[in-house]
């Protein structure tokens, strides 16, 4: 379902919804080539398309929708974020992620948890926000230790996506690429 054919049809929308970032190429490949560097059964990998970061999950009261929030999410200028791995952990009875460092992400979460609490939307079940990309789940492998000559890469998730209940796509937009001029253009356009 996109995004115009939502707005038709919000009543019937799932109580529920999940504000995402992916990884485009070349990042994925990085990503999946890590992933079977380590030792876990290959059919308890995530699916190389399904690389993310859940910035928010948001669990709507009576009444709500997700449709103030699409609304403002349409008005931003969605940021290109950095990230970079940090390390390894198991979260939820087996599943395995590869932590994020990332400053960005930090502070566009914090940007998007405000505005959100601030609507009256319900507050997040996590106390502290860890963002990560999830890479198995229901591993029975122990948690790999982090090589940071092997596994330190850096990260750029630039597709912004929500879905709801049902996962089907109710947002998608890609950020706009920084363009950078180089110095001397930028000096002689001064001039």
């Amino acid at each position: 379902m996109r995004f115009r054919d939502f707005f038709l049809c919000e009543e019937q929308s799932p109580a529920n919804f999940c504000y995402m970032l992916y990884l485009e190429q070349p990042y994925i490949q990085q990503v999946a080539e890590l992933q079977k560097k380590l030792k876990v059964k290959a059919d308890e990998f995530v699916t190389s398309d399904q690389f993310h970061c859940t910035i928010r999950y948001c669990k709507l009261s009576a009444g709500q929708t997700s449709l103030q929030f699409l609304e403002w999410l349409t008005e931003q200028e969605l940021p290109e974020i950095n990230a970079f791995t940090s390390k390894f952990s198991m979260f939820n009875e087996g599943s395995l992620v590869m932590e994020l460092e990332s400053p960005e992400m930090h502070e566009w979460f914090n940007k998007i948890n405000t505005y959100m609490t601030n609507l009256g939307y319900l507050p997040s079940d996590f106390q502290t926000f860890k963002p990560h990309v999830s890479l198995a789940y229901g591993t029975t492998t122990a948690s790999p230790v982090f090589d940071t000559k092997q596994h330190h890469i850096k990260l750029k998730f630039n597709r912004h996506i929500v879905t709801n209940n049902h996962k089907e796509v109710i947002f998608e937009e890609r950020s706009k690429p920084k363009v950078l001029i180089p110095t001397d253009q930028l000096c002689a356009k001064q001039k």
